[in-house]
Order: C-alpha cells, then structure tokens, then sequence
C-alpha cells in the first residue's frame, strides 16, 4: 500500500507526476531535486529537498519524473 510518495524531479515533469499521484489518491511528502537552488523552496505546496534526504527512507515510492534524466536519476538512486 503507497502512502508516501516522494518525486524526484521538481520541473515540469514532477508536476505531472505530482497530478499523477494525487489522483492515484498518494500522499505525497514533496520533491528532490539535483538543483541546489531549488532546495528549500515549494512546489504546488510541497518541499524541495536535497537527493540525500532519501537515505532516512522515509517513502514508500519514489516517482522519477524526468525523461531526459531518467537513466541519470535511477542510477544515482541506485548508490543510495
């Protein structure tokens, strides 16, 4: 059962994947994101935190939202 949901990605694409989730009916806890400057701040009400944040596995999903970076992202997540 996916009761917290965390997207990596916090352009356009985890905006999608935020609509996605919500209507799966998710909890979504917020975004990470590579981009330092996005950290601290808010997605559609939600925080954008630092990859690192997911070594507490404190998810029970995470939603990779970019294309263009997918085999990026799924490796970094791998080494974690």
């Amino acid at each position: 059962d996916v009761q917290r949901v965390v997207i990596f990605g916090a352009a356009e694409g985890g905006r999608r994947a935020l609509r996605f989730a919500q209507r799966c009916g998710w909890n979504v806890s917020g975004f990470v994101d590579n981009n330092t400057n996005l950290w601290n701040t808010q997605v559609h009400g939600k925080p954008v935190r630092s990859p690192e944040t997911l070594r507490t596995r404190q998810f029970d999903m995470v939603l990779v939202a970019s294309v263009a970076g997918r085999d990026a992202l799924f490796k970094q997540l791998d080494g974690m």
